[in-house]
């Protein structure tokens, strides 16, 4: 696999520290591709290795230098310890040679998890781009041999390895051998890898999975094309039986990479050939977007250790979004400007208690009139006498139409379902909307439809974090009937307190907030493992601040302020703390994914799921 199909199929902890470090990449093409010959790529590999530490720490060439048969003018070369790849678009520039990313598909099917970040010192470093650190010894090769422009970025901490420790890099590894000189030096990943592409067995798949959710803990039902590209032959009996096996990658930074024996293959397969299986494996039992990695199994090893497979899939894993109970107004001391909800529906609906009890069935835009009276609940039907109801009621219309509330303006349309009932906390009445979190998400107005698309992603990933930690933080309280509030003028005692919520009608604006939803479909905000109550604010002016310094408590180690330099000629709007929104903006805009803006603005996290 090359660096260009990796990069469509990278986990997203990987590809967007690989896109962060390509983002210096500047291309200044000094010769046209069709003129580049295999004598000037040589040349400019050579520059490289004398520039990283020479064959010290690249390692002898293996092979000599070789087209890509894909793409004009791109070159690829075997050493000991990397690949080294020739870009003939980058001619001209520091990056025209590049080690290829063996690091990160030799870690492929690996996890590693991120530590707490920690202020860099003159012999420890840490990376906010990946999580990792790089130290000491290792920290010293790094530096020695170019750093970023031939390891990368570190992917993994030191690790003991068989008596010895290595550390994963983008690009590479590096290994402390006690006892050799020198006691630090480059894993011979190029080694391995051109063992691999030189193996006799060679693998590749093609896959058709069904489109949609598969349930967490399920499984999928998948059509598979295995053709043997290698020249050894295929058995599915004897000592090294051939069965498509397995892996589970998840995208995010902790998730154990699940591995699946698989199905023995039906009969012999010889070199060139192929085979079409319909399997049927057990998904993953946590929700997520995952990556279906197909890697045959000759005995009891891995092909992928012995030589090459290709072929992989991305599957969603999870069951339906979580419903969210959101107060949308409140009828009480705190709200002097609503003495009642008048609530109609875009279609035939009907009004119930809980318990299912029917109360009235009514006509499209027919409007009720709701308020209570003591700590009943007081319900106007048309042309009646007011009804007092001892308890809660609910109102249901048919799915993909809507609720009108007179009252609140602007955006007076809430999807799904309404609950209205009293409450003692505040000895106020609440009106309710219950709905899935991703259409209460769609609702939010915090950031605009025209937001740059990664900022928009990075912020859909902030406000379902938000809701999904008030709604647990809520629960275990229960304080109020509802999850979070609306946080407009109708919801007074709970005004500004959580993010702003106005149905329906954000959606009007336009489809980029939906697609973003359903892009980023689950993902939450985790620190230790688990979804935090992330602050965000509108604008910062060249910093952020500290949860403590905000004045709101103990320190949240993931809520400490930075500088921000996107931000240093603006005003301060807002309290503070967390992602400033317009500063997302701007980084995206520079070309910095969601992950990586996330990443800036709250320490030490990790991007999981929760649904």
């Amino acid at each position: 696999m090359n660096v260009r199909t990796l990069f469509t199929s990278l986990p997203a902890r990987l590809l967007l520290a690989t896109i962060a470090f390509s983002l210096l990449i500047a291309p200044a093409a000094a010769e046209t591709v069709a003129t580049v010959s295999p004598a000037t790529a040589q040349a400019a590999m050579d520059r490289f290795v004398a520039d990283h530490g020479g064959t010290a720490a690249i390692g002898a060439p293996l092979a000599p230098i070789q087209a890509d048969p894909e793409h004009l003018g791109v070159y690829h070369r075997y050493y000991q310890n990397f690949q080294l790849d020739y870009w003939p678009e980058l001619a001209g520039t520091d990056y025209v040679v590049q080690p290829a990313l063996l690091g990160m598909l030799e870690t492929r099917t690996r996890n590693f998890a991120n530590i707490a970040p920690f202020t860099s010192e003159e012999t420890v470093r840490y990376f906010p781009e990946t999580g990792h650190s790089v130290r000491f010894g290792f920290l010293d090769f790094f530096l020695a041999t170019g750093g970023l422009q031939l390891l990368g970025y570190p992917i993994s901490e030191e690790i003991d390895d068989a008596g010895t420790t290595i550390q994963y890099f983008q690009r590479g590894a590096v290994r402390y051998r006690p006892g050799t000189f020198p006691a630090t030096g480059a894993e011979p990943l190029g080694r391995t890898f051109y063992e691999r592409a030189n193996s006799p067995l060679q693998a590749s798949i093609t896959t058709t999975v069904p489109e949609g959710v598969t349930p967490a803990g399920g499984s999928v039902a998948v059509g598979v094309t295995l053709t043997n590209q290698g020249s050894a032959v295929w058995i599915p009996d004897g000592p090294d039986p051939v069965r498509l096996g397995y892996h589970w990658i998840g995208a995010a930074a902790g998730f154990e990479t699940v591995h699946g024996e698989g199905s023995l293959i039906p009969a012999r397969l010889d070199p060139g050939t192929s085979v079409q299986l319909n399997l049927t494996i057990p998904a993953p039992a946590a929700g997520g977007q995952y990556t279906l990695l197909w890697d045959p199994r000759i005995g009891n090893r891995w092909m992928s250790e012995l030589g090459q497979t290709s072929g992989e899939a991305d599957v969603i894993v999870g069951g339906d979004p979580p419903m969210i109970r959101v107060a949308i107004m409140e009828l009480g001391p705190e709200n002097d400007d609503d003495e009642q909800a008048t609530v109609s529906a875009t279609a035939p609906y009907q009004i119930t208690t809980l318990n299912g009890a029917v109360i009235a069935d009514l006509a499209a835009g027919v409007r009720v009139f709701l308020d209570y009276e003591g700590t009943q609940i007081r319900l106007t039907l048309p042309g009646q006498q007011p009804r007092i109801i001892a308890e809660p009621i609910a109102l249901r219309t048919q799915p993909g139409f809507l609720f009108i509330v007179d009252e609140i303006q602007p955006g007076n349309l809430y999807r799904n379902e309404l609950e209205f009932r009293y409450s003692d906390v505040l000895e106020s009445a609440w009106l309710i909307n219950i709905l899935p979190i991703n259409d209460y998400i769609a609702g939010i107005i915090e950031q605009g439809e025209e937001a740059p698309w990664e900022s928009l992603k990075a912020s859909v990933i902030v406000f379902r974090s938000y809701a999904l930690a008030v709604q647990a933080r809520l629960l275990i309280k229960n304080y109020e009937p509802f999850d979070i509030a609306s946080s407009t003028t109708h919801t007074p005692s709970y005004f500004t307190r959580h993010m702003f919520y106005r149905g329906f009608v954000r959606e009007l604006d336009g489809p980029r907030l939906r697609r973003a939803i359903d892009e980023t479909r689950g993902q939450v905000i985790t620190y230790n493992g688990a979804i935090i109550e992330v602050p965000f604010f509108t604008q910062a002016g060249g910093y952020t601040i500290s949860h403590a310094d905000a004045g709101w408590g103990a320190l949240r180690p993931w809520a400490l302020g930075v500088l921000d330099p996107v931000s240093k000629n603006d005003w301060f709007i807002g309290h503070g703390v967390g992602m400033p929104l317009q500063s997302s903006n701007k980084m995206a805009n520079l070309g910095y994914g969601a992950e990586q803006i996330i990443r800036f603005y709250y320490s030490g996290v990790a991007i999981g799921y929760g649904y």
